[in-house]
């Protein structure tokens, strides 16, 4: 659904929803998220140096130079368009909402292949 939901948006035309999607349902949320997993890697002590890559790498490009830009691309678009702060809440929290069934549904198919989430990572087998 959450790929589904993204494209919908896309073809739905409204760039100011499009952009409230993007920044709130990514740029935004995805750095926080993406320190927390590091975090739960090093509590952990999971040697996983590529994912640590990907992960401090997003967190730079999407915190410092992403975030930022899409953050003035908003602001923009919702002025051009007098955009309503109801209507650009309402669309954030959705896009939120998207971003954490898209979660849930991961940790839920980790469930039901019988790998559960222990202290928010479980791989079994894997060498520390």
């Amino acid at each position: 659904p959450f790929v589904l939901n993204n494209l919908k948006i896309c073809e739905e035309n409204k760039i100011f929803d499009l952009v409230v999607y993007f920044f709130y349902g990514r740029e935004k949320i995805i750095p926080g998220m993406f320190e927390q997993m590091i975090k739960t890697l090093e509590k952990n002590e999971l040697n996983c140096p590529t994912l640590h890559y990907y992960l401090k790498r997003h967190i730079e490009v999407d915190g410092e130079d992403h975030g930022p830009k899409a953050k003035f691309c908003l602001d923009y678009i919702c002025h051009k368009f007098n955009v309503s702060s109801t209507h650009l809440e309402s669309k954030a929290i959705e896009a939120m909402e998207w971003r954490k069934n898209l979660w849930d549904n991961i940790e839920s198919s980790l469930i039901k292949m019988n790998r559960p989430l222990e202290h928010g990572i479980h791989q079994p087998g894997l060498n520390r």
